[in-house]
């Protein structure tokens, strides 16, 4: 193992700058070399830009970037300086692969007393989402030693345990590679917000694994002033230091900033904090070690949502296991296509039946005009 100890102020890495290159000389004298200095610059800077991000990506799937991170996250609300709450975390990451598990502060009124811990694994395709209640006492009434939500995704839901805040800062490197059109997905919590994509910018490290160093999210100005008709920003992720450890570079400290307009807002600067949340890493350490899907202990109640038609019929059942399962079960399967297949009749209007009403309709419709001319033919015929 190699390891850092965060106690001292965090190494900076040295940033190359562009330096002084040689003259460009002409025999037409200084303004041609002017101009061939410009069009070098300008070449050059576009194919800066279409070469980064590819040779990033390349440089990122060949490497082992395996690192573990301790540290705390505080939970600010409505511009309090002091935080609702703080807790405490351990993240593992294994090249795409990463396990968030977050521990709840016990001291904190508005934390639940039930919750032992969160465990958020990312394995393949699949996240994981397990709260651990531990050791319940029957005086509880609770059936369950712990719940579990299981879907397909790259970028961590919210669901509580403010682990999509750790990913962003210190886990996002895969995703952010992969993303490539200005467009992702955000953290905050929202209807369908699998689906949802909002428009974004970001600057990532120039160092391995290449997390990013600022990450700003838009939102549209759908039912605002005109002001917000081209769009708001929504959220804003700012590194504010960061250490090396071996050949990576992995933020220290960070803050993950969300807005909201203002009521009397009139313009698209006029916005307040709703919240904030700061998190510090504590120690950061090379890790040679893969992620498996989360131990579960006791009985767990589990919502199964990784199927490829009509994902939101999630299908619950409860397991005693001792880890959450790799891939569906067989039974689960069957069970989730009897939903299919009773949503279709009883929800003709859903996503999944949409064109077979379409396809209804377009039909009725043609044979209705088959009919009309014909009934028109014969009227004439007659005359």
């Amino acid at each position: 193992m190699i390891g850092a100890n965060l106690g001292l102020p965090p190494l900076k890495s040295a940033k190359g700058e562009l330096g002084n290159g040689g003259r460009c000389f002409s025999p037409q004298g200084k303004t041609n070399g002017w101009l061939s200095r410009l069009l070098i610059l300008i070449v050059g800077g576009m194919l800066l830009r279409i070469s980064l991000p590819t040779a990033r990506a390349n440089e990122l799937s060949s490497a082992q970037t395996q690192y573990h991170v301790e540290g705390s996250l505080a939970y600010f609300v409505e511009g309090n300086p002091i935080p609702k709450f703080t807790r405490e975390f351990q993240l593992t990451v294994s090249n795409s692969d990463w396990d968030i598990r977050v521990e709840p502060d016990t001291n904190s009124p508005d934390e639940g007393k039930l919750t032992d811990y969160f465990d958020v694994v990312h394995l393949g395709d699949t996240i994981y989402y397990y709260t651990s209640m531990g050791n319940i006492p029957p005086s509880a009434g609770v059936a369950n030693n712990g719940t579990a939500v299981v879907n397909n995704g790259d970028v961590p839901l919210e669901k509580g345990s403010f682990s999509s805040f750790i990913w962003l800062g210190l886990a996002s490197s895969y995703y952010f590679q992969g993303s490539t059109n200005r467009e992702i997905q955000p953290i905050w919590s929202g209807r369908d917000i699998m689906n949802t994509r909002v428009k974004a910018h970001w600057e990532l490290f120039d160092t391995l694994p290449f997390l990013p160093k600022q990450v700003t999210y838009y939102r549209n100005g759908n039912g605002l002033p005109p002001a917000f008709k081209g769009g708001w920003k929504a959220a804003e992720l700012r590194v504010l230091s960061e250490t090396n450890i071996g050949n990576l570079e992995i933020p220290v400290e960070y803050t993950y900033e969300q807005f909201r307009p203002k009521t009397d807002a009139t313009g698209v600067d006029d916005l307040e904090t709703n919240l904030v949340v700061r998190v510090v890493a504590q120690s950061v350490r090379l890790l040679s070690a893969g992620v498996m899907s989360p131990l579960t202990h006791g009985r767990t109640l589990i919502e199964e949502e990784r199927f490829s038609k009509a994902p939101e019929l999630s299908v619950e059942y409860t397991s005693t296991n001792n880890r959450l399962p790799d891939a569906p079960l067989k039974s689960v399967v069957e069970q989730h296509e009897k939903l299919v297949a009773i949503s279709e009749i009883t929800h003709p209007e859903s996503p999944t039946n949409n064109w077979k009403a379409k396809t209804i309709v377009i039909l009725f419709f043609i044979l209705s005009a088959v009919v009309f001319v014909m009934l028109v033919q014969k009227n004439k015929q007659n005359k």
